[in-house]
Parts: C-alpha cells; structure tokens; sequence
C-alpha cells in the first residue's frame, strides 16, 4: 500500500504542478479510500481535496484541510465561514460541527470549478444517533489552485427508504 500512496503523490504532485502541503494527506485519503494509482485517474483530483473537508467533519479536526485564506461558506443562504482559518477552526472545535457523527453515502458530481458532495449525515449526541439529514455542499476548486475556495451547502430531512 505505501508504494501505492507514493506513486498517488507523485501523479497529484504532477496533475497540480508541484507540491504543495496538503498533498502528502490527500494522497493519503486517497489510499485510505482505495483509489491509489489508476483507480484516481479516472476521477478528478479535486474530489479528494473536497473529500478532505468531509473528513473533517467526521473528525473533528479541520487543521488539514486545504482552504484558500478568503474562502467563504454559505448554509442555506448565511454566511458561516468567512475565511479559510475561520472554517478550519469552526471544523476543529465549533459546537455545530460536534454533534456529527458520521457521513456517509457521498455521490459526486463535477460541472467545472464546482465539485457537489451529495451525502447523507448523521447527528447526535452522547454516542446516539438523533436524526440523519441530507446535505448537497458544493465546492469551488479552481482546476489550477486545488484549495477550497467556497463552499455552499443545502441541508434537508432525509428521506426514509421504503422496504
């Protein structure tokens, strides 16, 4: 697995025209994921680098996550974030991201600088589960920067499947 990871670097390191911090974690996540060498060609690089964010909602700890310094987030409408060490820091200890306990079923879709996560999200609290929402965040990673520059999210009641 680590050469895996090492030959995922050095494509991201290629793709996004040197290397920057956050390489070495994306190629990381990626292995993690199961989509070292080939298996990332087919998909666009960005989507590990939003992927990133999505980590750090599950952890809790946003310090890696690649940010441009002026990005902004906007939830339904309100400006939650309004810089990239604002978002990393709510990420890190902001009450309103530690009743999330998982994300899961994330489906991607990619329309030029905006990459959309569609996904479902856990939240409770004291190890139980309250209440499972459905969030679409798109964001906006130019081809040529690979840094989250915004982020907008949309959250709604999940729909209950039908057995």
């Amino acid at each position: 697995m680590r050469a895996a990871c090492t030959a995922l670097y050095s494509w991201i390191s290629r793709e996004i025209g040197g290397v920057r911090p956050h390489v070495q974690f994306v190629a990381e996540l990626c292995c993690r994921f199961g989509l070292e060498n080939g298996g990332l060609s087919s998909m666009d690089p960005r989507i590990a680098v939003a992927s990133t964010y999505l980590d750090a909602l599950r952890s809790h700890d946003g310090s890696s996550v690649p940010l441009a310094p002026d990005a902004v987030r906007h939830e339904v409408g309100l400006k939650t974030g309004f810089s990239g060490n604002h978002l990393r820091r709510s990420l890190s200890g902001g009450p309103q991201y530690r009743v999330i306990r998982d994300i899961r079923e994330v489906e991607w879709t990619v329309d030029g600088d905006d990459l959309t996560a569609d996904y479902l999200l856990d939240a409770g609290l004291f190890g139980r589960n309250l209440m499972t929402v459905r969030v679409t965040e798109t964001f906006r990673i130019p081809a040529d920067d690979h840094r989250i520059h915004h982020i907008t999210a949309k959250i709604r009641p999940a729909r209950a499947k039908h057995t």
